[in-house]
């Protein structure tokens, strides 16, 4: 049992062999060995269950250190436990015994020296000191298996052969100080379990999305997100702070280990001051990629760690139970450092290493692509997920990360992971994921339609949704036009895609530089069906009421008695039996017809006789509506029993049509009137005045229509928030700004004041001074902006003010205000001098607006030209 070096022979006995006791002890020795080797080697080392402590305090003078069954593995493979509960109430000084020696607990400075220890005792322990909060401040509490050897050789008068030693093994329960303690846990595998349960969570705060000003300044409200402080550091810089803390860690163990390049994704977050990135929601997404990708790594450093041979010098014969400090009781504790063997994967080192690794992947492999004919993919994928591996992976990575997406999945197996990119090695399923089984999967990354044409998405968009009939829905919202959206769907978020059964709420602007392109995306996590309105608000109908062709008398004859058919009509002897028939030769809304059958066959209406007697009229309108539902309104006026025609005021129509009884000539009805085929002509039927069409124009207040206006998401109030009002300090701060903008002397557009000032001089001042002009407006006073504003340095927060306090963007540059005093009797209009300076090619080619203002140059602010 006595600590040996490793045996790397044992003996083998033979018949009459003469044994000595170095052929015995290196047989125990060698099989001691081993099972110490079987311990630490395929089993771990480390405190394994148990063995927890707790102080009592029943006075200043009195306290109880109470200890839990359990047991552990030292580093040499030697086993400590701890069989039952045990409370110690007293303790006295501990000396090492000197046979054999223990090192650890000596100092490495000098080598004869031992550390304080004291040993502990339960009650009824004679020669021991009550334990006091006050000795115990400043103590750790161990387990030693101290190894004793004493002699047994004992002389009689008869008798004084040697009887050799015995080797006496007993667990100490010792108290040692911290700062001594500390000393002895210098190896790097102590370190890097008392560094790793250091390492910080970071969570994201949430974007907030709450106001209809928050949704048109999209851009804006990531920025601030990027950019606000929590105790003192912005998300960036805390993540910054976690990663290279963990690189620390993850070094003790792994010196090779490469740093995180901490300059280069800070510098994706370097968004220049009014820079238009409308993109800006994939910074946000990678920001939170990297953040699961961190707590994935801080996961598997919080496990234990798995040793492979591990270093037999680390804690040779003793366990650390922790400080008597109860908030530092973890770190002063010694960890669990499991076997490969019984271990899961990712607490190995191995892991680790991929896990940082990956973060650097991450950040040379991120990249938004600017192609505008890249493609609109859904791809499934898991949310919900603190860590990353198990996601899918977005289109804003390169291709090439997908060796490094995903710790469960490496090598070949990547192949498996779910991506935007395609990759031809990779399985049908993985390919097509949407033609496959949804269940694994609860959320939709709709990826490739940011920037692109707001129609081209909707169709492409709509119809690859329907394609693959996905369980979401899609809503078009205009970020100039939010109205009270929020109001009623306030649990708007950006998840890069959308949830199963979800809305994904597609964000587009409509003016500006980014009009008619999808600025960015939000889900909710219910459906809104888009549906059809309830009525056409404020169409123009038109009403007309004709005589029908067919006298109401011959009507009741025919539902009356036996219809008698004449000769030509004999093949339709039974059909006319049981049926009026409507014969419609031509049919057209707007030069469009709307009928198969064309002549000579016409389209057969068929009203059966039944029904033509109780409905009359009625009857034949409701067969007409259902044979053409996409045609005109046919009804009845009871009143004037004539039939009623609507149709849309700014439309036409022409129906040409006859009864294959009775009355066989052929009709033409058209918003103009009724006319009848006659020798060879279209005769008017409206000088007679029974056939005269009357019509009117379908224009009353109707209730309901105004109700439907008032609640359609398109036509209903949107209350569009305004730029805030300039506050006094607003207005104080500009006009200083503006201010000492005034005293510049250098304008950027002198050199065209100079050719307009040259201009009017030579027209009109070249004699008899007849025009005085000045520069007045934005270029005066202080708050202009030129054509080219990358080639100016603008005051900070220069823009945000001129919005908040004139309303102009960034897109408005000043236009060129001229202050003109033209003298009495000269003749001169403001008219010509505008003329004039048109005429100029110069001044034409600018892309300054030029204002003349009448007026004398006392009455406000000016510059002379």
């Amino acid at each position: 049992m006595e600590p040996t070096e490793k045996s790397e022979s044992y003996p083998v006995f033979e018949p009459n062999q003469v044994l000595s006791d170095v052929h015995l002890n290196q047989a125990f020795n060698y099989l001691d060995e081993q099972e110490r080797l079987t311990r630490a080697n395929l089993i771990g080392i480390g405190i394994i269950c148990g063995l927890e402590i707790r102080l009592e305090v029943k006075s200043q003078t009195e306290a109880i250190i109470r200890l839990s069954k359990g047991c552990g593995v030292t580093s040499e493979g030697y086993l400590i436990e701890e069989s039952e509960d045990v409370s110690m109430v007293s303790y006295r000084e501990y000396k090492l015994p000197g046979d054999p020696d223990y090192l650890a607990f000596k100092d490495s400075s000098s080598p004869s020296t031992q550390y304080s220890l004291w040993e502990l005792f339960p009650a009824g322990e004679p020669d021991t000191t009550q334990l006091t909060t006050s000795f115990l401040n400043d103590k750790a509490v161990l387990l030693f298996l101290e190894l004793k050897r004493e002699d047994l050789r004992n002389c009689s008068p008869n008798n004084c052969d040697d009887k050799g030693s015995v080797m006496t093994a007993t667990v100490r329960r010792l108290l040692m100080r911290k700062v001594d303690l500390n000393n002895i846990n210098n190896s790097p595998l102590v370190e890097f379990q008392k560094l790793s349960i250091t390492l910080p969570e970071i969570p994201m705060r949430r974007i907030n999305i709450s106001t209809p000003e928050d949704l048109h300044n999209y851009q804006d409200v990531f920025k601030k997100y990027f950019a606000d402080k929590t105790n003192g550091q912005t998300i960036i810089e805390r993540l910054l702070e976690g990663v290279d803390h963990a690189y620390g860690i993850i070094k003790l163990l792994l010196p090779d280990l490469s740093s995180f390049d901490k300059e280069k994704f800070k510098s994706f977050f370097n968004f220049q001051a009014n820079k238009n990135i409308i993109a800006i929601q994939y910074y946000y997404d990678f920001l939170r990629d990297l953040t699961s990708a961190y707590h994935e790594l801080r996961t598997a450093l919080l496990q234990p760690l798995t040793l492979c041979l591990p270093e037999n010098d680390y804690f040779p014969r003793h366990l650390t139970l922790g400080a008597l400090d109860s908030s530092q009781t973890i770190e002063w504790r010694t960890g669990y450092f499991p076997s490969p063997a019984v271990a899961l994967p990712q607490c190995k080192l191995g892991e680790l290493r991929f896990l940082f690794e990956r973060l650097n992947q991450m950040a040379q492999n991120f990249n938004i692509s600017s192609e505008s004919k890249i493609p609109i993919k859904i791809t499934p994928s898991l949310f919900g997920l603190k860590h990353l591996s198990g996601k899918s992976i977005p289109f804003y990575y390169k291709s090439e990360i997908r060796e490094y997406w995903d710790a469960t999945r490496r090598g070949e197996k990547a192949r498996e992971i779910l991506s935007w990119h395609d990759d031809v090695g990779s399985p049908d399923h993985v390919r097509n994921p949407l033609q496959y089984d949804l269940e694994p999967y609860n959320i939709f990354r709709v990826e490739g339609h940011v920037s692109k044409n707001v129609l081209d998405v909707t169709t492409s968009l709509g119809n690859l949704v329907k394609d693959k009939r996905l369980p979401i829905s899609i809503l078009y919202l205009n970020a100039d036009a939010v109205g009270g959206f929020l109001e009623k769907h306030f649990a708007i978020e950006h998840e890069a895609g959308v949830m199963r059964g979800g809305t994904l709420v597609v964000l587009y602007g409509t003016a500006g530089p980014n009009a008619n392109l999808i600025l960015c995306d939000f889900a909710l996590p219910y459906r809104i069906e888009t549906r059809s309105p309830d009525c056409l608000c404020r169409v123009a109908i038109r009403e007309c009421r004709y005589e029908w062709f067919d006298s109401r008398r011959h009507l009741s004859s025919l539902a009356r008695l036996e219809y008698k058919v004449s000769r030509s009509r004999e093949a339709y002897k039974e059909l006319l039996a049981r049926y009026y028939v409507v014969l419609i030769y031509r049919y057209e809304i707007q030069g469009k017809s709307i009928i198969a059958g064309t002549e000579p066959v016409p389209v057969q209406v068929k009203v059966p006789i039944a029904e033509l007697v109780n409905g009359q009229i009625s009857a034949i309108a409701k067969k007409l509506n259902e044979k053409f539902p996409g045609g005109l309104v046919f009804d009845h006026d009871v009143a004037t029993n004539k039939l009623v025609i609507r149709y849309f005021n700014d439309q036409t129509f022409r129906i040409e049509w006859g009864g294959l009884q009775g009355n066989q000539i052929r009709y033409a009805y058209t918003p103009e009137g009724i006319y009848r085929w006659q020798k060879g002509t279209w005769e008017s039927f409206n000088n007679v005045s029974k056939y005269k069409v009357e019509c009117r124009l379908l224009n009353d207040y109707r209730p309901d229509e105004y109700t439907w206006l008032q609640k359609d998401d398109y036509y209903s109030a949107k209350y569009p928030t305004p730029v805030p009002m300039p506050t006094s300090k607003d207005l104080i701060e500009w006009e200083n700004m503006i201010q000492k903008r005034a005293k510049t002397k250098e304008l950027p557009i002198r050199n065209l004041l100079r050719q307009i000032r040259h201009l009017l001089d030579a027209h009109y001042n070249a004699k008899n001074p007849q025009v005085q002009v000045v520069l007045i407006g934005s270029w005066a006073n202080g708050s202009w902006v030129p054509k080219n504003i990358n080639e100016y340095r603008f005051p900070r927060g220069f823009f945000s003010l001129r919005k908040k306090i004139t309303g102009k963007t960034l897109s408005d540059i000043s236009d060129i205000d001229l202050l003109v005093n033209i003298k009495p009797g000269s003749g001169v209009k403001s008219e010509d001098i505008s003329i004039l300076l048109k005429s100029d090619e110069a001044i034409r080619q600018s892309g300054y607006k030029i204002n003349i203002i009448l007026g004398k140059k006392d009455a406000q602010g000016w510059i002379q030209m």
